[in-house]
């Protein structure tokens, strides 16, 4: 009869028979055959994507609530468009039989229902089998008292955790051996999903009976509409008559005691307020309660489970920040840190605070939860239950993959994403690891964004300290890349070293990230809470508790537990330890195995371990629950997982294990976990534990290798690592790699120089990759002695002075240009030092590296490599357009272009960007730096060297242009992202140069200290940029003479390194000495002055600094009384100005033309820059 059923369940249960079935779903009773106990089994209804969205939706919704007075719901399955969830099944009796007076005679004056007759759609509520038309029987009031009471303190429970149930009815409802359970949440809201669900329902859905006016006529949901529908359920019990279940009909109904004259008053009136049209007049759900029972007369016929105090006490600064937060409507990614020590009741805080912005009305439409545990070492494990979430949408809406670019990248790094991609978009890999981990992330970005649409959403990461950095990364990506209203709010518990991270994260983040840290929480709301748990503890006892509580709302509460629960003198130091030996054997059993459980066991793992009858476990884990020792919460799958409440109550448990019990726990769990496939992560991690170090190895690496296919650096470094540790030494390469990947240099480099030591044959290779590590580490002169050591042994020893350099780049461009040039097969070893040098010591060291570009591009040639050539030809482009001021460049642009592949496409636009900036074409090299980026951004490169390396030359391009404020905002945003020491280095320079542009003095003097503080400004050209803005700077103060200084030092200093045979270098020095020399108002200077600038008009006359030379030609002329000259030389600098001159170079000249041009926010630049003559 129930084969179809069997065939979607599977073997695991047995359909025993139809329990119910309704619009949203079909209840069957089932035996579990693994848990060994019979539960409900409710199947989607629909056969649709709509019917399943209900369903899981329901599940989710109170998953992981826990209350006696809710029905328990286990585990959700949902694949191949089939879904279904198991829950608690309860052998009990509808309402209105137990409150029925048993073995009574009916109402005995039915002469009072006479005046009923307007209310003739009610119905008398009678047993099953009584005759039509049969009076309703009389009520047990106190019954009816202790049901209600339940109920409202299930609805309490559940608004106070943003969730509306809707569908508050009799039918709903069960009551076995006294307690009452509320069912079927299958129209419930939770308070992430209530604007977004209501805007997708088309019609009104419910019982008409139960449902509030204000839902009939506007649709309007709020935590009200369940106090009417438990009003109607209140009216019913204690008068005996039902109302109608038409559809469009809505009565008012009469009073109670109009009804059935019996009714108490107070119930009366407490029934009357629940059913008041006005949303706003009724009470609460916990008044109700609260009502109920103070009002009992006598106990209930049956005993109830004590009420949780459920009132959240004290945090009121920190709520309305956070609320104010999650309701912030900006499309943008913001962060929120809940900082404090352990128990401070930081998640509390964050779950009270999102229920306020429910109520409130703001709080976002979609959210998501993620936690990270400090035993589950897993990829991006912050977001990896968000990841499978993510997974359901894409699953959902097959039309999002098709919209994120890099979509393979993203299956790739994130596998759970991987089916509902499609194996159509996993195409795209490339050899660069880096390139795919950011377009990995980017993508990721792009998929919240998708996700997002046009709602807002909110995100909650419960212990972001054990987060591994890839998830920081990912972070950071979201954070600067989503741009929907997206709020992520992460609990941080505090340590000294977590302190020291939560700020480096911080300072990454930025502006994005807000703090909010919990101070202890004061005695005054110590005692509030102790007081609402235990409301009979004696004021000493109080006292005592928020003594040893320590202003921990965790542990006020959980002494106040006990002196809730103990009776007589209580003593309350080591209340976790003294919790934790009033337990029974089998719930210490069960403590035990969750504090040993590396992100939670599962209900399989408990009962195998504790070897335990199923039903006991259920039992067990039910009274650990209530007591708040064990939470739950549903993984991915929808299996639910327990696990410790918290992490405080974990610690004392797992240290009052037994050391042989531990390890024999751990053998446990890891044997059952590689028996089921268990992950990999936490079967390295028992084992090891168990004291099985060579399993533990093995399955360390299996963890690694996964993290590292996900391009995970950060966890795939902490896998290999501790596979070495145990044994496996095989694997040192994979380490060296991904800590170099993952931008750990100092480490790789140690690693990469352990690898070459033991290498058979002598580990050149690893050694190049050795000085890489350090050079990008800004240790240049350790990796140059470990470069020069491999050329010397290659026979190719570097270049001792710069005279040989010079002799030998000549050879390499003449060997490169004959015709019949031939050459012996690349040494592949030669090839990766020659890269290094050519792209990491252009900045320290241009003249030396000229050699190394040219080599690389004639071994690329030789090669029939296109990319790397074409990537070498770009390089020679910007030496070529530097060493001319702009004349040459444009054939080894051309030639790069010709590549047609993205990466030396995008290298040759930076390269036309530069040239177009040295020949002031300001639009040209905006056009070629917006390529540029836009194919770095296709490339996923957007965190890279490469980046960087194109955004610092745009920033320059605008600083030149005379447009200070763009200059700055790219430098801002490099600052942050830059991880290349030299070319952090020039980022500062070229900052402080922009701010002192931009007239901003004091800003500029701190960019020059901390500039003048970092090692690497000392060499090549970042101490070139760092001195010159130095003299720029005395020029600002018109400190002619210490001016000068700085420029004669400069250039006495630049031809010491070569560096004055760069012509871009030699104009920048010229510059500012003449500038100096026009100040000093001395006609020896001018004339000085008026030589340097003839020398840069001959040089720069198709660059902007012929512009810049003219004028300073003319200001010579002018100190020196040539009033005419002057004045024919600025008209031809005008000229010169409108097609390639700078902002302030135009204004400079146009003022000293005389024309009245308003200066605005240059004035101060044209000032200096012009030595006071404007």
């Amino acid at each position: 009869m129930f084969d179809a059923v069997r065939q979607i369940v599977g073997n695991r249960y047995d359909i025993v028979r139809e329990l119910g079935h309704g619009g949203m779903g079909i209840v069957y009773l089932g035996r579990d055959l693994r848990r060994e106990m019979e539960v409900a089994i409710k199947l989607c209804g629909r056969k649709n994507a709509q019917g399943m969205l209900w369903l899981k939706r329901e599940f989710r919704s109170v998953a992981s609530l826990r209350h006696p007075n809710l029905v328990e719901l286990f585990e959700l399955v949902a694949n191949d468009g089939v879904c279904y969830f198991t829950m608690e099944y309860i052998v009990g009796v509808d309402p209105w039989v137990w409150v029925a007076r048993p073995g009574r005679a009916p109402l005995g004056d039915t002469s009072t229902l006479a005046p009923l007759a307007q209310f003739a759609p009610l119905r008398p509520l009678v047993r099953a089998g009584a005759q039509a038309g049969a009076a309703p029987p009389e009520i047990d009031f106190s019954r009816a008292r202790g049901v209600l009471a339940q109920l409202a303190e299930a609805v309490a429970f559940l608004h106070a955790r943003g969730v509306i149930h809707r569908d508050i009815k009799p039918s709903n409802v069960l009551v076995s051996k006294g307690t009452a359970k509320l069912l079927d949440f299958g129209l419930a809201l939770d308070r992430r999903r209530i604007e977004g669900d209501l805007a997708r329902e088309n019609k009104i859905v419910g019982t008409p009976a139960y449902m509030a006016p204000e839902y009939v006529a506007r649709q309007r949901v709020s935590p009200a509409m369940d106090l009417y529908a438990l009003g109607v359920v209140a009216f019913e019990l204690v008068t005996g008559f039902t109302p109608p279940q038409k559809k469009g009909e809505q009565i008012v109904l009469p009073n109670a005691s109009r009804v059935n004259p019996d009714v108490p008053a107070d119930l009366e009136a407490l029934v009357g307020e629940m059913l008041d049209p006005n949303p706003a007049r009724r009470p609460t759900a916990m008044d109700v309660a609260t009502r109920l029972t103070g009002a009992m007369s006598q106990p209930p016929s049956q005993p109830r489970p004590k009420r949780l105090g459920e009132r959240f006490v004290g945090r009121a600064p920190e709520l309305e920040r956070i609320v104010r937060q999650v309701g912030d409507p900006s499309p943008r990614a913001r962060v929120i840190v809940v900082r404090g020590p352990s128990g401070a009741g930081k998640t509390a805080l964050v779950d009270e605070a999102l229920g306020r912005a429910r109520i409130a009305g703001v709080l976002p439409e979609l959210g998501w939860r993620g936690r990270c545990h400090e035993r589950e070492l897993v990829p991006y494990r912050a977001f990896d239950f968000i990841i499978d979430d993510l997974a359901a949408e894409l699953a959902g809406d097959r039309t999002l993959a098709g919209m994120i670019e890099h979509a393979g990248a993203l299956g790739r790094g994130f596998p759970s994403l991987g089916p509902a991609l499609g194996t159509s978009l996993l195409d795209d890999a490339v050899d660069d690891l880096r390139v795919e981990r950011e377009r990995a992330l980017i993508a990721m970005t792009q998929l919240f964004d998708l996700a997002i649409a046009d709602q807002r959403a909110v995100v909650t990461i419960d212990d972001l300290q054990w987060a591994d950095d890839d998830s920081i990364e990912l972070l950071a990506f979201i954070v600067a890349r989503v741009s929907r209203p997206l709020t992520i709010i992460a609990t941080w518990s505090d340590s000294s070293a977590s302190s020291e991270r939560l700020a480096a994260i911080v300072e990454r983040l930025g502006g994005a990230v807000e703090v909010v840290a919990l101070a202890p929480m004061a005695n005054l709301e110590l005692a509030e809470l102790i007081a609402g748990v235990a409301p009979a503890a004696s004021l000493e006892h109080i006292r005592a508790a928020i003594a040893v509580a320590a202003g921990s709302p965790y542990l006020a509460e959980l002494i106040a537990r006990e002196l809730g629960e103990e009776s007589g003198e209580i003593d309350p130091v080591h209340v976790e330890s003294r919790v934790l030996r009033r337990l029974t054997w089998g719930e210490r059993a069960i403590l035990d195995l969750t504090a040993i459980a590396t992100s939670g066991a599962t209900f399989d793992q408990l009962r195998t371990l504790a070897a335990l009858p199923a039903a006991r476990i259920t039992s067990v884990l039910r009274s650990l629950e209530d007591a708040r020792l064990v939470k739950i919460s549903p993984s991915a799958s929808g299996e639910p997982i327990y696990s410790c409440y918290h992490q405080r109550l974990r610690d004392a448990a797992h240290a009052a294990i037994a050391e042989d019990r531990r390890r024999t726990m751990h053998l446990g769990f890891a044997e059952l976990g590689e028996r089921d496939h268990g992950p990999p992560e936490q079967l390295a991690h028992h084992f090891e534990h168990a004291g099985e170090r060579a399993r533990a190895a093995k399955w360390a690496v299996v963890a690694a290798d996964a993290a590292r296919a996900q391009l995970a650096w950060g966890v795939a470094t902490d896998w290999y690592a501790r596979a070495i540790e145990l044994g496996e030494t095989r694997y040192r390469q994979q380490l060296a790699e991904c800590l170099f990947l993952g931008g750990k240099l100092a480490e790789a480099a140690e690693a990469y120089e352990r690898l070459a030591d033991s290498a058979s044959d002598g580990g050149e290779r690893w050694r190049v990759r050795a000085a890489e590590s350090l050079i990008k580490l800004g240790e240049l002169e350790r990796g140059l002695a470990v470069l020069d050591g491999v050329l010397e042994r290659r026979g190719k020893p570097r270049a001792r002075n710069r005279i040989t350099s010079t002799a030998r780049t000549v050879g390499v461009a003449a060997r490169w240009l004959l015709p019949w040039r031939t050459g012996a097969p690349a040494d592949d070893v030669l090839v990766a030092a020659n890269r290094v040098i050519a792209s990491f010591l252009s900045t320290p060291y241009p003249i030396e590296a000229f050699e190394y570009v040219l080599r690389s591009v004639s071994i690329a040639q030789r090669a029939g490599d296109r990319d790397n050539h074409g990537m070498g030809m770009a390089m020679l482009a910007v030496y070529l357009g530097i060493s001319s001021l702009g004349r040459f460049g444009d054939r080894a642009i051309a030639s790069a272009a010709r590549s047609g592949a993205p990466y030396p496409r995008m290298v040759a636009a930076g390269a036309a960007g530069i040239l177009a900036t040295l020949r002031g074409d300001w639009a040209a090299m905006r056009q070629s730096h917006g390529e540029g980026h836009r194919l770095c951004m296709k490339l996923g490169l957007e965190k890279s060297w490469e980046a960087s390396f194109l955004r610092t030359y745009e920033a320059l391009g605008e600083y030149f242009a005379g447009e200070p404020a763009r200059a700055i905002t790219i430098l801002d945003d490099l600052a942050e992202t830059s991880d290349d020491l030299f070319a952090r280095a020039l980022i500062g320079s070229y900052r402080a140069r922009a701010l002192l542009l931009d007239g901003r003095l004091d800003a500029a003097r701190a960019a020059e200290r901390d500039v003048a503080g970092a090692p690497v400004a000392k060499r090549g050209l970042p101490a070139i940029y760092r001195q010159l803005f130095a003299g720029e700077l005395a020029l600002a103060d018109r400190d002619w003479i210490r001016a000068e200084a700085i420029g004669n030092e400069l250039a006495r200093h630049a031809r010491r390194e070569w560096l004055s045979a760069i012509p871009a270098v030699s104009a920048m020095i010229d510059i500012l000495i003449a500038t100096a020399e026009l100040g000093r108002d001395d006609p020896d200077a001018a004339r000085r002055a008026l030589q340097r600038a003839r020398k840069l008009e001959r040089w720069g006359r198709v660059s902007f600094y012929y512009v810049t030379a003219l004028r300073l030609r003319a200001q010579a002329e002018l100190r020196l009384g040539n009033t005419a000259e002057a004045q024919r030389v600025l008209v031809q600098a005008a000229a010169a100005a409108a097609q390639r001159g700078s902002n302030v170079d135009r204004l400079a000249i146009d003022r000293l033309l005389g024309r009245p041009v308003d200066l605005g926010s240059l004035a101060f630049a044209v000032h200096w820059s012009t030595a006071g003559m404007v």
